[in-house]
């Protein structure tokens, strides 16, 4: 491959992907052969409103779907190499270091009885070989990142406030360098202010560190503020897929005029 062609290339491609529940002998389709693509540095919003599919979807690819769940058609590929998503002692590797997920509830993701500066450097020591001085002053270079003072990370998470939570999930997900960042609603819980703070934050690592960004929302006023595409999803089906400004101006699917 030429490296015109590889700057063309998607980062990440997600072909006919299905996903199905099973529960009492029952298998029900969750999302139903989906695709799309993500170029490097692009900021992608997935919207829908709660069961459509959208957290299936991040889940899918980053290989963290519950046990009930199973992959059952289609594929997830990363710099053109697929993804073991249906497996997860081969998608090990690939989690954090090349797509990281930012979870909507902080408090129930971050872990009560560790200090965060601990939360953040445990990553770095698994996934990047450091050591734990390495460790902790890489978490604490994190925490600078994403605006809470280095000396912060002496706190437990119950003693932070829920944007600065929000901030230190941010700083988890950055640990090992990833090149994608799906953030799972991480803005639901916060009030308009903080959420508008969270928002600029991940545009300006976005463009700092040209992260690629997958955000899922129900909430379309957030996908203007920091997306460049917007991915409609409705009963686990893409069925819509354009630039903001498209969207907004000329929606095509009767469900896209309903959510504007």
């Amino acid at each position: 491959m030429t490296s015109s062609s590889q700057e063309k290339a998607p980062l990440l491609s997600v072909n006919g992907l299905s996903v199905d529940y099973g529960l009492k002998g029952v298998s029900s389709r969750a999302i139903d052969s989906i695709s799309f693509a993500l170029r490097a540095g692009e900021a992608v919003g997935l919207v829908g409103e709660s069961g459509s599919g959208k957290t299936t979807t991040a889940m899918a690819i980053a290989g963290l779907l519950s046990p009930n769940a199973r992959v059952s058609e289609g594929e997830v590929r990363y710099r053109g190499e697929r993804l073991p998503i249906d497996d997860d002692a081969a998608m090990r590797p690939h989690r954090w270091s090349e797509t990281s997920v930012v979870f909507q509830g902080a408090m129930n993701a971050l872990n009560p009885v560790h200090r965060i500066i601990k939360q953040i450097a445990e990553p770095c020591m698994l996934k990047l070989g450091m050591s734990r001085g390495e460790a902790t002053a890489r978490a604490r270079e994190l925490l600078e990142l994403v605006g809470i003072p280095a000396d912060r990370g002496a706190a437990y998470p119950h003693e932070l406030s829920g944007g600065m939570r929000q901030r230190v999930m941010i700083a988890v997900a950055l640990a090992c360098r990833p090149s994608i960042i799906i953030g799972d609603e991480p803005t639901t819980a916060l009030d308009v202010i903080t959420q508008a703070q969270i928002l600029k934050l991940l545009g300006e690592l976005r463009s700092q560190l040209n992260l690629a960004l997958i955000l899922i929302t129900h909430d379309l006023s957030v996908v203007v503020e920091c997306c460049d595409r917007v991915m409609i999803m409705y009963a686990g089906r893409i069925v819509e897929d354009g630039t903001v400004t498209e969207i907004f101006a000329q929606p095509k699917h009767p469900y896209t005029r309903l959510l504007i």
